[in-house]
Formats: C-alpha cells, sequence, structure tokens
C-alpha cells in the first residue's frame, strides 16, 4: 500500500481530462451515454471518436477510454463545462438543481449586459 493506493492512480490527469475546451461537450456527452447504460462502451468510444475527429482533433486510444469511463464510472468524472456559444456567456446555477439524464449541475446561459 503505497502512495499509489492513497491517490487512486498515477495521480495526474489522463488523456481524456487533457483534451482542450474545445472537446467539453464531446465528454460531457460521453458521459451522459455511459451513465444512462443503453449503449456499449464501443459504440460511446467510437461515437466519441467520431466527434472529435469533427472537431479536429486526434482520437482517443480504446484502452485510455476505457479506463477513463471505468475509473470514472467508480469514482466520479471530472467536472467539465461545455464552452459558450459566441456573445454568451454561462453560469452555474445558485440552486443545487442537477441535470436528470448527466447528474451535472444546471447552467444558465445569458447574454451580456
Amino acid at each position: 500500500m503505497g502512495r499509489r493506493d492513497e491517490i487512486g492512480g498515477r495521480g495526474k490527469l489522463g488523456t481524456v481530462d487533457m483534451l482542450p475546451p474545445l472537446a467539453d461537450q464531446a465528454v460531457i456527452e460521453a458521459i451522459a451515454r455511459l451513465r444512462e447504460r443503453r449503449m456499449t462502451q464501443k459504440a460511446i468510444h467510437a461515437a466519441f471518436n467520431v466527434r472529435l475527429h469533427a472537431l479536429g482533433l486526434e482520437p482517443v486510444p480504446r484502452t485510455t477510454f476505457y479506463r477513463w469511463a471505468k475509473l470514472g464510472l467508480a469514482r466520479g468524472f471530472a467536472p467539465r463545462q461545455p464552452a459558450a456559444p459566441a456573445g454568451l456567456s454561462l453560469a452555474i446555477t445558485s440552486s443545487p438543481a442537477c441535470c436528470p439524464h448527466c447528474g451535472a449541475p444546471l447552467l444558465i446561459v445569458a447574454r451580456p449586459a
């Protein structure tokens, strides 16, 4: 039982967690699909890599995605917020309301004053 056991891993972010903010929506959708358990991990991984390719990003290897999914479902995923569309800002609500699909905090889209 060393330091690794206390941290629960290597103590560094994985490939999926280090994706740029451009990929936040793809990550959030993958998390929601994993939690729904209606699709196989293989299908979710394929759809995830299609989204990354459309954004001009490198695909995530299968074993990396599966490890990220397994650990995320067991311990909880690192929080991510989707990027706001141009001219809009995102803010987390002060209420404890959560998305019924993925459990993420609800966001309010507000136009700048």
